[in-house]
């Protein structure tokens, strides 16, 4: 976001439609109950239209990143009901470390950590009906790394403006993006990798990792990036991958890294790296049987590569700013993981 330093005062009072042919902009006043809006409509009376915003302008408006990070930051200490509790700060929230960019993490200043932002998502809420556009982050307990709750702002017209916090059982342990880090830190052969392509003068980084909740676990996917650091250079890890790394230093996706649970597995893809975590020993490529035969395994195998055709057009709707799109694509992508792991138990 672009706010700096201390807030006195933030309403979601405006939203402004850009026409993209000539630039003619419109304030629509959202919140009319809002003082200070009120004295700057009757300062600046031609600023504002008396118009109402269109139904498919609307249904376009989204809740705003910056006044949901100051939202859910105060959240974190008044969460709590109990006078005492709250006294106490004895079960104040945090908001967990960016696991993106340089493995080691990143800082946004030196010697601060980075925060996990806010994602927009396209997904059902337990007990809708219907999926919804959403903004939502994470939280942990206070110097702790599990994930123990997360808060969405919801952006469909019908419920636009609400708040809603979702907690885990506070038996289960679901772990952190912290936590994934760490076991990504962890794995062997990710860190062969990464030595021998910081050896060959590459830049390695990881970019966002996505979180897909399936059956009653949740699936972290990060995929690895490398990019050259001078001239260039050819890269071959020990998981005998081989890629060139350009010479202008343009990030190139080299692996991706799917973790559950516990364990981590890479592939060249996310497709391959999904046939290593559910085990499926048919090469994602290969073409299935005409009559759509195989039983489990042949379905498994399905959806594996559907799943993995998923998410390249989800990447690259990230990579061309349609938050939306991404957000429908992951959604899909997690419903076949379900159907995955049910196939697999």
């Amino acid at each position: 976001g672009v706010l700096q330093g201390r807030v006195n005062y933030i309403r979601n009072s405006v939203k402004i439609a850009v026409d993209a042919y000539d630039g003619t902009m419109k304030f629509y006043i959202v919140d009319d109950q809002d003082p200070l809006i009120e004295a700057w409509s009757k300062a600046f009376p031609s600023l504002f239209t008396e118009d109402e915003p269109s139904d498919d302008l609307e249904a376009h408006f989204r809740y705003p990143e910056d006044l949901f990070k100051i939202q859910s930051e105060v959240y974190l200490t008044y969460h709590m009901q109990e006078p005492e509790t709250f006294y106490r700060k004895s079960d104040e929230w945090g908001i967990p470390e960016n696991s993106g960019g340089n493995l080691a993490g990143t800082t946004a200043n030196a010697g601060v950590p980075d925060q996990v932002p806010p994602t927009y998502l396209l997904t059902k809420l337990p007990g809708e009906d219907e999926e919804e556009f959403l903004l939502t982050r994470a939280f942990t307990p206070r110097a702790r790394p599990n994930m123990i709750a997360f808060m969405v702002g919801r952006s469909d017209p019908a419920n636009y403006g609400e708040l809603l916090t979702l907690e885990f059982p506070r038996q289960r342990q679901v772990p952190g993006p912290e936590q994934i880090n760490n076991l990504i830190n962890q794995d062997t052969e990710i860190s062969r990798n990464l030595t021998l392509l910081s050896q060959r003068g590459s830049d390695v980084d990881f970019g966002a990792l996505v979180i897909l909740p399936v059956e009653d676990s949740i699936l972290y996917v990060q995929p690895l990036f490398v990019s050259a650091n001078g001239s260039e250079t050819t890269t071959t890890s020990p998981l005998d991958v081989t890629g060139t790394v350009s010479e202008e230093g343009i990030p190139e996706l080299f692996q991706v890294v799917v973790v559950q649970g516990e364990r981590v597995v890479t592939g060249d893809t996310f497709e391959e790296a999904l046939a290593k975590l559910f085990g499926v020993t048919e090469p994602p490529d290969q073409a299935p049987p005409e009559d759509g035969g195989g039983g489990g395994d042949g379905q498994l195998t399905d959806l594996v590569a559907e799943a993995g055709r998923l998410y390249d057009r989800a990447q690259q709707a990230l990579q061309d700013g349609d938050l939306e799109a991404y957000a429908r694509l992951i959604e899909r992508i997690g419903v076949l993981l379900e159907q995955a792991d049910a196939i697999q138990q």
